[in-house]
């Protein structure tokens, strides 16, 4: 598939982006202020806790960040890598195929637990290896969903048939591109309207669900509090304690 070519205006609303995310973590760098702005939206959290996600640096293995979920027997591992093209005319050349060697020769290391591969990255990345290894180990099925981001072009195609080919080895690994075009999407819907309001759990098992820039709590819900919420004037949304 053909993408069209990212135009200035397209360009400079994700660059005004990345300022202000870069202004907010009061960094000069726009390439690390635009991952913290891909995280933000992929997994709404606050901005203390977007620095815990990140592993980029060196001896990263071409892995920016990971995301741990916990759910029950399963964990979700989110694995993105992240590339800021700080020119349009770089915002119109394809995610450089290269790294998706990284990624494949990462991540064959990681399910194949290969010994040494936490002594051989840096040491945020190495803690996470250790969080999954020891999810496993505890007999969670573990699912990996890959998100290849960058304010300019998708894959390559011959280049995303490669790297399909790897991820179709294995059922618990998928890969999710996220181009310019869907960052767009994404970065976009911050203006939605937002409201409150309380609901009570009935026990203390919950869990953070995170699709996008949607972000969710999975509880069981008392339908007494439910009921009261919604009767209330003012249509107030949801807010679990």
């Amino acid at each position: 598939m053909i993408c069209a070519q990212i135009t200035d205006l397209e360009f400079s609303l994700i660059e005004s982006k990345v300022k202000k995310s870069a202004d907010k973590i009061g960094l000069d760098d726009r390439s690390t202020g635009f991952l913290y702005l891909i995280l933000d939206s992929l997994f709404p959290r606050s901005g203390e806790d977007i620095s815990s996600l990140i592993t980029d640096g060196g001896s990263d293995r071409g892995v920016d960040a990971v995301y741990i979920q916990e759910s029950g027997n399963v964990a979700h591992i989110s694995i993105v890598q992240s590339k800021y093209a700080s020119t349009i005319k770089s915002a119109g050349r394809t995610f450089p195929g290269n790294e998706i060697d990284k990624l494949i020769s990462f991540i064959r290391d990681l399910v194949d637990r290969v010994a040494g591969l936490p002594e051989s990255v840096n040491p945020l990345l190495r803690g996470k290896i250790v969080d999954i290894w020891r999810l496993v180990d505890q007999g969670k099925m573990i699912y990996i969903h890959i998100f290849l981001v960058s304010n300019a072009l998708p894959l390559a195609t011959h280049e995303r048939k490669r790297l399909d080919a790897f991820c179709s080895q294995y059922e618990f690994i998928s890969v999710e591109e996220l181009s310019y075009q869907s960052i767009i999407s994404l970065i976009s819907s911050d203006g939605r309207t937002k409201e409150d309001g309380i609901l009570d759990t009935v026990d203390v098992q919950k869990y953070e669900r995170a699709d996008c820039d949607i972000r969710g709590l999975v509880a069981n819900v008392d339908a007494r509090s439910y009921i009261d919420m919604i009767s209330n004037e003012g249509g107030k949304t949801t807010s679990l304690r």
